[in-house]
């Protein structure tokens, strides 16, 4: 595997030279054990400390697999339905409107708990229609008092959520949101702990994933990477809040959210992938059945649904979606090599993960860019893994 290793780093530093990327690492796995990793670059260019194994990076949006999995893990025990009314568990959903024609009305049918693990609530990132920005304000307010003495909780935040209208009736489109930040708050109040409690508990501490969580502890803040924006004069560093997350990430937050909160490093996410890869379970642990996670990686939408999804992500071409993460359903459709059956999801600043059943493989990449997602750098590695494995 040297040659694919200098490959890939090769790649990763192709990305670095062009200025996409200010340093990342990538972590190959095929039925859970080590092919391939590389690292390049700096977790902070001031200071040239190099990206490494244990840096610890935001993970945005690859959160959202993690809340999925806690949703699994509570629909399993009896204890979740996920065609339940989310208002049955959290009385601010009861009555939900919609924004429509220019004006709120009832909304047709009931908002489900399903239909926020497929983003088919309604609930966007603050669109521009005036549902969406209802929800834009409310983050907005949040940011600003992130550094004051009465940062917004989780319970207000959702609260507050459940008070604006939705920018389609349940279940009618696909639109990404803040859906998995009302479903921690599902979580919490289902599981009867914090959401930050439940998710230490259940996977977190079986899994060995000790570097990932809600903050960064003082005596790790030095492996925090920093993160970067693209510009027409290079990388330059972004220090910015986003989505309500603090950038320092150096204490523990009042709002743990579900879709965007967490902090990790690449080796404490391969756990994770592991978990999933082998049907749920984890050393000589089973977290979840294997029907479970069968369920938990399925895709969910439907045509109508899914072409919404591709007209608004060009890079989604071939995905379905379901359970908060992208499922590969036409592989010839992708804008990059990939297999049936594939799936997994990114996240704003970058990293990325992807489990494919079909072969054992696992690809998982993070970086600290603004806007990264699916990256260029990202593209170009899984086509030169693709040419490369024997698989």
């Amino acid at each position: 595997m040297k040659d694919l290793t200098k490959k890939v780093q090769t790649v990763m530093q192709q990305g670095i030279d062009r200025g996409e990327i200010a340093g990342a690492n990538v972590l190959i796995l095929q039925d859970g054990h080590e092919r391939v990793y590389a690292e390049a670059g700096y977790a902070n260019i001031e200071e040239k400390k190099p990206y490494r194994r244990d840096t610890i990076c935001r993970l945005y949006s690859l959160s959202k697999p993690v809340t999925a999995a806690l949703a699994m893990l509570l629909m399993e025990r009896g204890l979740l339905e996920l065609g339940q009314p989310v208002g049955d568990i959290l009385p601010a959903f009861r009555d939900m409107t919609v924004w429509e024609n220019g004006q709120s009305v009832p909304a047709k049918r009931c908002l489900l708990v399903r239909h926020l693990l497929n983003m088919t609530s309604g609930f966007s990132y603050g669109g521009p229609d005036a549902a969406g920005q209802q929800i834009w304000r409310i983050l907005e307010e949040m940011d600003e008092r992130l550094y004051s003495g009465r940062p917004m909780s989780t319970k207000e935040y959702v609260n507050r959520l459940g008070g604006c209208d939705l920018s389609y009736h349940p279940g009618d489109a696909w639109e990404y949101g803040v859906s998995a930040d009302v479903l921690g708050e599902v979580i919490a109040e289902v599981s009867g702990m914090s959401f930050g409690e439940f998710l230490q508990k259940e996977l977190l501490k079986p899994l060995e994933m000790t570097d990932t969580g809600f903050y960064v502890p003082k005596e790790k803040q030095s492996r925090l990477a920093d993160a970067y924006e693209k510009t027409a004069d290079g990388m330059k560093l972004c220090v910015t809040n986003h989505l309500g997350i603090k950038y320092t990430m150096d204490i523990p937050p009042a709002f743990e959210s579900g879709g965007a909160g967490l902090v990790s490093t690449i080796e404490d996410y391969s756990h994770f992938a592991i978990m999933l890869i082998q049907g749920g379970r984890y050393k000589d642990r089973q977290l979840l059945s294997p029907k479970t996670v069968e369920f938990l990686t399925g895709s969910r939408l439907t045509p109508w649904q899914k072409e919404k999804m591709w007209r608004l992500w060009d890079g989604m071409y071939g995905y379905n979606y379901g359970n908060l993460m992208r499922v590969m359903e036409e592989p010839l459709m992708a804008s990059f090599h990939t297999w049936k059956g594939e799936y997994g999801w990114d996240g704003w600043l970058g990293t990325y993960f992807a489990n494919s059943p079909g072969n054992g493989l696992t690809i998982l990449l993070t970086a600290q860019r603004k806007d990264g997602g699916t990256m260029d750098v990202t593209r170009r590695l899984r086509n030169v893994l693709a040419a490369n494995l024997d698989i």
